[in-house]
């Protein structure tokens, strides 16, 4: 038996493998990546590393593209047409773990009617205040144990690290607005 990969068979066919590729890549952030999903805002999921509370060195942030994507995902197409090693965020994951980086993924396409996730910036700047750097002085994390909850409380609830490291996958529809 040959794999031939994907065959074209109506866009039915696909809109429903895209949707199976989405939501298998999403759980492989957690079940091969490691990550732990917590809500940025209800209903808006974001993955991170379990050392992110506590990596004062490095930390990798990873923000997929517009459109059809959803976290983990940097491709539909990629994933569908070639494989989930280079359509997914996984590969990423593993080898920023591997060299010492805490690890964040971001869900900017997960819009809600919250304040803080009405549009793609507005969920990027929400998480860079509340999970990256909320303004505060660093302080000493054994005064001051992380939190899974994310924006409440007085504690912070931040990641220490001193050096970090954005990759981006495209921007798509930009309209200015």
């Amino acid at each position: 038996m040959q794999d031939d990969g994907f065959e074209w068979a109506g866009q039915q066919h696909y809109d429903a493998l895209a949707e199976a590729v989405l939501e298998y890549a999403e759980t492989t952030l957690v079940t091969i990546g490691g990550l732990v999903k917590i809500e940025l805002l209800p209903g808006c999921p974001v993955y991170h590393s379990e050392d992110f509370f506590t990596n004062d060195r490095d930390l990798l942030i990873l923000i997929q593209g517009t459109g059809r994507v959803r976290v983990g995902v940097w491709g539909c197409a990629l994933c569908i047409n070639d494989s989930m090693r280079h359509g997914s965020m996984v590969e990423y994951v593993l080898r920023a773990k591997e060299q010492g980086f805490a690890v964040l993924v971001l869900n900017p396409n997960c819009k809600t009617e919250c304040e803080g996730s009405r549009s793609k910036e507005e969920h990027c700047l929400t998480a860079w205040d509340r999970l990256v750097d909320d303004g505060t002085e660093p302080k000493d994390p054994s005064l001051d144990p992380p939190s899974q909850e994310v924006g409440s409380g007085s504690s912070r609830k931040v990641s220490p690290a001193r050096r970090i490291c954005v990759v981006g996958h495209s921007y798509g529809e930009y309209n200015g607005k």
